[in-house]
């Protein structure tokens, strides 16, 4: 046994069969599927692309795959991740639906829609909802305040919210719409058709949201036997971490992918299930061992390296020892007995759990929470206020901001992203100041427009963002010259200079905005951060564009409509601002989080001040749906689940804090605490009791997550060897990339000759004939310019359809050497992974060719642009030999402009090869040791060649 692991985690890893591994907060579940993986492949010799491991979030993927990759290194174990099915649920989903493209319901570049998008396209056919019978009395448009006795209308945008609810719930329950119209039940009958309405606009867009991504992988498993069965071969062993907080829907695709072999093994803990309003059901956890008749293995992990014993003992008694209600019902327990859980560090000397409160006095209690943290710090308790975090069930309640403002008065500063600020921001309201002073016409259409009354405080908003810009401008002289300017050029044509994002661009190349962007060059910058994001929203609000006006030329109309509907509705929805998942507590920054936003986070000091909180009552009117539609009955009692939620809601909550949980509240008899509370809160001594140092307590340094970063030749290491800065604005502060029609073209070629290439995988070289071609090329020109809101002109399809059919000539029929197409490879160095994907392998022999396709002609020879083609195929040449131990022959660009020679040799030398990985090492460390503040040389009057489409080079080359 490892000395480094208990005997219960030994157990867990060595099983064999269906295991549940139950483990708490703290107890070492990461190492633990970290350590079982190993085991698979050291010691059970099976291959990587047999495992499957599911995580609950991209960042629990990320340190995951960071710490398994430094475990096989260090034992000496090479293995290609990317054969490996690691990720969400959600990316899984993605991976299975690409690797059996044919056998989907799906078009080709489906647009992947987050909450927003998904919600927005309902709300812009929220008429067609509203036709339906019964409608109003499952979304009803307005409430009634029993404390006022007034009607409270309900915004469209609240009840859009609604629908997707509904709709996402009930597809991840499986439940039939077409059996919900045929139902006697009104109710049952609306929320059919809502679902049928949804499906058919989401097929119409070619839009696939996260509920769709499981839903179409569960129908390829569950209705195509052949996919089924060679996803259960390559999938021999299945891990899922969190699987408490899994949905009925993620059940059933493990369940399939599970194949009946059996070898499941999850993780999670029951006492920690706090995502029922996503969906997830804590009956597949206390369920899972009645799937296999006795034959699973139960472990449950009970040494705690977080917390220390009084932390531990005080979230115990919470959990098992609840004042109010009991955890069972008619002789069934609705949790695992956990047993006694030790901390591996001990018992503290000291009470570890204490209360902040005062009487009625919210200026006193806001004081005595504030000398606290500041007396932390002052003392030497602590060495960073990233040490503190504060955890409420929402930080844009009153309690909450009133306690930011108060710590910020006393120079602690606040990090609170989800407070909900985001259009606070000077430089926000600045910027889109700016954007509303460049369209007078837009102003007085927006003075008009009825949908503002919509949200609440939006036109005060849009008023204040002007007032603030044009006060901005006296002092940025530049800015104001050049927006007058462009509005006497759209005065005078009728038109737009340019697109929404060029047009934004522009503005962030000046005064006040490009100090911004100065001070994200030379390191961190919050509000460059923000601006970042508005580029985001305006880059993808060219999907909700219904009419594109010609081939990408946005009209005033559409500016009109990304204020009063686009832009508003992400007022109304609220914008997050910047988190980092690698240093989730900033240095220097006392930690405000809603406690969901804690999970799978750990902090030194953990102050809960949400204690005026009670159980709140649940819509149970889904699991009704669902009970009636296919006899699935909740698996908790109606009345419980309320109160079964509320404690693992707050055992989350407390079980964050390692070295010290404080209760914080202003007591207000019938109000806060509330009843829930005031056991817990009077069994704990107040924080300045005589007799409490808390210099006798260690306080650990919040350590920052290192995820080891994976960098490509494309898509990182040429940018930056191309522009460093550019490389940080694009890469690591996100700013949005302008879209045009020659990446579109690129695309579209790529995409088709991908098909011709799986075709002749699949030995159906038959198929290669120009009609079939032809409309695989429309198929895919179709989905694509939906996803891009973009078309192409005839005789470009025209162009690129003879580039296909010229790649096809040039082949002459023998497609024998073809071997992989599109093949992802990857290589674990010491400090990141190397990564790329290969269009084409082919063998000849005895060697291993690599073509990459390139659109369009070939550039001059000695051209920095064939210089880079070369150095990535050299990459490529480099990972064949390392991860597929194949010597390379020729290294091939195939470039599609080109009708007589389109084949261009690269010189493959080992030691050009070697030098270009040397190179890429070096410029792997500059990207790591964050050395960005670089940028093109200009040598003479002419921009240099990489600046001129660069939507960066008014920013750099001013005047």
């Amino acid at each position: 046994m490892n000395p480094t692991e208990n005997k219960a985690q030994y157990d867990a890893i060595h099983s064999d069969g269906p295991t549940l591994v139950i483990a708490g907060p703290g107890t070492g579940k990461t190492y633990t599927i970290i350590q079982r993986v190993l085991y698979l492949i050291r010691d059970k010799k099976v291959r990587p692309e047999q495992i499957m491991v599911v995580t609950y979030t991209v960042k629990a993927s990320k340190e995951l795959i960071t710490r398994l990759t430094n475990e096989l290194s260090k034992q000496g174990i090479e293995v290609n991740l990317h054969e490996m099915y690691i990720g969400t649920f959600h990316h899984i989903c993605r991976r299975l639906l690409k690797e059996f493209r044919e056998y989907t319901r799906l078009e080709r570049n489906f647009i992947e829609t987050d909450q927003f998008e998904q919600q927005y396209l309902v709300y812009e056919n929220l008429a067609d909802f509203e036709k339906i019978p019964g409608f109003d009395n499952v979304v009803p448009s307005s409430y009634l305040n029993r404390s006022t006795g007034m009607e409270v209308t309900i915004s469209p945008w609240k009840r859009c919210k609604k629908i997707c609810e509904y709709v996402n719930r009930l597809s991840e329950e499986l439940v039939n719409p077409e059996d919900m119209v045929r139902e006697k039940d009104s109710l049952i009958r609306a929320l059919g058709w809502m679902m049928i309405r949804y499906r058919k606009l989401a097929k119409e867009k070619n839009f696939l949201d996260f509920t769709g991504l499981q839903t179409e992988a569960y129908y390829i498993l569950s209705e195509k036997e052949q996919v089924r069965k060679e996803a259960a071969k390559r999938i021999r062993y299945i891990l899922v971490d969190e699987y408490q907080d899994t949905n009925y829907i993620q059940e059933r695709l493990v369940q399939l992918l599970g194949g009946g072999k059996g070898n499941i093994f999850v993780v999670g803990d029951d006492d920690q299930s706090i995502y029922r309003f996503r969906g997830a059901t804590v009956a597949n956890i206390l369920r899972f061992p009645d799937h296999f008749g006795g034959s699973c293995h139960v472990v449950t992990l009970n040494r705690n390296y977080r917390s220390n014993q009084g932390i531990i003992t005080f979230c115990m008694k919470w959990m098992a020892q609840p004042s109010w209600f009991s955890w069972e019902r008619k002789g069934k327990l609705y949790r695992y007995r956990k047993g006694r859980v030790l901390s591996a560090s001990g018992e503290a000397a000291m009470p570890t759990v204490v209360r902040i409160t005062a009487v009625n006095n919210e200026p006193r209690y806001e004081k005595r929470v504030c000398d606290f943290v500041e007396n932390l710090k002052k003392e030497g308790c602590i060495t960073d206020y990233n040490q503190v975090a504060f955890l409420f069930d929402s930080v844009k309640g009153d309690n909450s901001i009133r306690l930011q403002y108060a710590l910020k008065q006393r120079g602690i500063p606040v990090y609170a992203p989800r407070s909900g600020y985001f259009f606070k921001r000077k430089e926000v309201a600045w910027f889109l100041g700016s954007l509303l002073y460049l369209f007078p016409k837009v102003q007085k259409a927006l003075e008009k427009s009825r949908e503002l009354g919509e949200t609440e405080g939006i036109g005060g908003a849009y008023r204040q963002f002007l007032i603030m810009a044009e006060t901005m401008m006296k002092d940025h002289t530049e800015l104001k010259r050049w927006l007058d300017g462009e509005k006497k050029k759209m005065d005078s044509s009728g038109r737009l200079t340019s697109n929404l994002l060029p047009l934004a661009y522009r503005i962030l190349s000046m005064e006040p905005f490009s100090s911004f962007l100065d001070k994200a060059a030379e390191g961190e910058c919050g509000e460059a951060r923000n601006l970042s994001t508005i580029t985001r929203l305006i880059s993808r609000f060219d999907c909700f564009i219904e009419e594109n006006h010609g081939y990408g030329k946005e009209t005033v109309n559409d500016i009109i409509i990304f204020f009063s509907r686009y832009l508003r509705l992400w007022y109304e929805n609220g914008v997050g601002e910047y988190e980092d998942e690698e240093a989730y507590a900033p240095s220097g920054q006392v930690s405000f989080l809603n406690i969901h936003q804690s999970k799978g986070l750990e902090y030194p000091v953990v102050i809960a001040a949400s204690l005026d909180e009670y159980p709140r009552g649940e819509d149970t009117l889904i699991a009704r749906v669902v009970e009636k539609m296919t006899g699935r009955r909740s698996y908790e009692p109606y009345g419980d689940i309320r109160d079964f939620d509320f404690r693992r809601k707050y055992y989350t909550a407390f079980s964050r804090a390692e070295s010290l949980l404080v209760l914080a509240c202003d007591r207000k008899p019938g109000q806060s605490p509330s009843r829930v509370f005031e056991k817990p809160l009077e069994s704990v001594p107040e924080f300045d009791a005589p007799g409490l140092d808390f210099k006798d307590l260690s306080f650990e340094p919040v350590t920052a997550g290192r995820f080891k970063p994976r960098f490509s030749f494309t898509s990182q290491v040429a940018l930056y060897e191309e522009c460093p800065l550019k490389y940080k604005l694009n890469k690591i502060y996100r700013f949005a990339s302008p879209r045009g029609l020659s990446l579109l073209y690129g695309t579209l070629v790529h995409e088709v000759i991908e098909d011709i290439h799986r075709a002749v995988i699949r030995r159906e070289m038959d198929k290669l004939q120009p009609a079939t071609i032809y409309a695989w090329m429309m198929a895919d020109y179709n989905a694509l310019s939906k996803t891009e809101n973009t078309w192409l002109s005839r005789s470009d399809l025209d162009r690129a359809f003879q580039e296909i059919l010229g790649y096809v000539s040039y082949r002459q029929g023998d497609w024998s050497m073809v071997k992989e197409a599109e093949y992802p490879l990857e290589l674990v160095k010491d400090r990141y992974i190397m990564d790329g994907t290969i269009d084409l392998l082919q063998d000849k022999e005895g060697k291993t060719d690599i073509i990459d396709f390139k659109t369009g002609h070939r550039p001059k020879e000695g051209s920095s642009l064939l210089e880079r083609y070369a150095g990535q195929l050299r990459v490529y040449a480099y990972l064949v030999e390392q991860k597929m131990g194949a010597p390379v022959g020729r290294l091939l660009l195939y470039f599609t402009g080109e009708e007589d020679r389109p084949i261009y040799e690269v010189d493959s030398r080992p030691e050009l090869v070697e030098e270009r990985i040397k190179a890429f090492d070096r410029t792997a460390e500059r990207i790591m040791a964050e050395d960005f503040n670089h940028r093109v040389e200009r040598k003479g009057p002419e921009l240099p060649e990489a600046c001129r489409s660069c939507q960066w080079r008014y920013y750099c080359w001013k005047g």
